[in-house]
């Protein structure tokens, strides 16, 4: 049996902001049968959701997606959400480009794919109750735990977590280096002023000329990375959209395991309800001892606080050297052994929990209705 792709893409406004959705469904192509643009019925039985660390782009994993899913059975569909403003002058000002802001948004869009669950699950696309399984990037894997300690209705939805370095803000060991981060985080505004002036001088230059620089300065020939990292700096609202929220993760993001959220997220997922309570597994990531982003003591953290029975067991730490926190302009061989980790604990939750419920719990399509605008006061 064969296999199909099946691309969707949607421009939508959610929370005032100009939002692509884009998602990509594996399924066997005798369910698709020989019409161009199949309808499956009860096809997709996980949605692998993608949140990227900052300032993620889909055509930056775009790639490695098609990878992750082609060594994956049938019935995934790897679900991604952009900001268009992220590099456009559209955005509203009611939702700003922060930390908040991008918890809103996600929440406001796992709210919409919920509604668009409801309306497929009955005849097309998705079994009942699909679950979903997410993956995260850096500051992505932040954004992930604030939405699923938020909202229960979404966690219980969830079979397992992939965090891919998460972003935890750090303190150099170097002095200087510790001023630096700290000047950088305390004057958002002048570094904003930087970086405009800065991306209005890249647009006096040729885009070949620009185009040299970074593909040079990545040390790669990656024409799409190339192509795409060009194309945002020469954007004069990227530095203000990417400063501003990065800033605020240097500032404000804890220096520290949250350990309440990751034994929240770990608790018995809705698959072995009623079956022995098992634990959902996270998995994370670790790059090399000099990702200062994500350094490796707090994985070892993790081990000891798991130890002393402090953290469950069904959090699996894994480190992969020669990796670097931006994977993704590394080559295609360590992007391959990510891809690789992935696909693996991916396969191990379905393998785990092989047996996804089809029964609807009344709690599972509540979170279409709550204005996500109300949960600003919590976060």
């Amino acid at each position: 049996m064969s296999s199909r792709f099946i691309e969707h893409h949607q421009s939508t406004t959610l929370l005032g902001w100009p939002t692509d959705i884009l998602s990509v469904d594996k399924i066997n192509i005798s369910a698709a049968g020989e019409d161009p643009n199949p309808n499956p019925v009860h096809t997709i039985h996980t949605i692998i959701i993608h949140i990227p660390g900052n300032p993620g782009q889909y055509n930056w994993y775009n790639s490695d997606f098609r990878d992750i899913l082609s060594g994956l059975g049938d019935g995934y569909s790897l679900h991604h959400c952009r900001r268009r403003s992220c590099h456009e002058e559209s955005a509203s000002a009611s939702i700003p480009w922060t930390v908040d802001g991008q918890v809103l948004h996600k929440i406001a869009y796992i709210d919409s794919l919920l509604l668009l669950i409801k309306q497929h699950s009955n005849h097309s696309r998705f079994i009942p109750n699909p679950k979903f399984i997410w993956m995260g990037h850096s500051f992505g894997c932040h954004i992930i735990q604030r939405i699923c300690v938020l909202r229960k209705d979404i966690l219980k939805r969830t079979e397992g977590f992939l965090f891919l370095m998460p972003y935890i803000r750090t303190f150099p060991n170097n002095v200087i280096d510790q001023k630096n981060l700290n000047f950088c985080g305390n004057n958002q505004n002048h570094l904003i002023n930087i970086g405009t002036r800065l991306s209005q001088t890249i647009r006096l230059l040729p885009e070949s000329v620009v185009r040299n620089l970074i593909r040079n300065g990545m040390k790669r020939d990656d024409d799409e990375i190339t192509n795409l990292t060009t194309t945002l700096l020469r954007q004069p609202i990227y530095p203000q959209n990417f400063l501003q929220l990065g800033t605020e993760e240097i500032r404000d993001i804890p220096n520290e395991i949250d350990v309440t959220a990751l034994r929240l997220l770990s608790s018995s997922s809705s698959s072995n309800k009623g079956g022995g309570g098992g634990e959902r597994p996270i998995f994370i990531l670790y790059a090399g001892d000099n990702d200062q982003w994500c350094p490796y003591f707090h994985g070892e953290e993790i081990i000891s606080l798991q130890s002393v029975n402090v953290l469950p067991s069904s959090i699996k730490i894994t480190k992969i050297p020669g990796l670097r926190h931006d994977y993704v302009c590394q080559n295609r061989v360590t992007r391959s052994k990510v891809n690789d980790w992935c696909i693996s604990n991916i396969s191990s939750v379905n393998n785990t929990n092989a047996n996804p419920s089809t029964s609807d719990d009344g709690d599972c399509y509540r979170s279409v209705a709550p204005n996500t605008m109300a949960l600003a006061s919590k976060l």
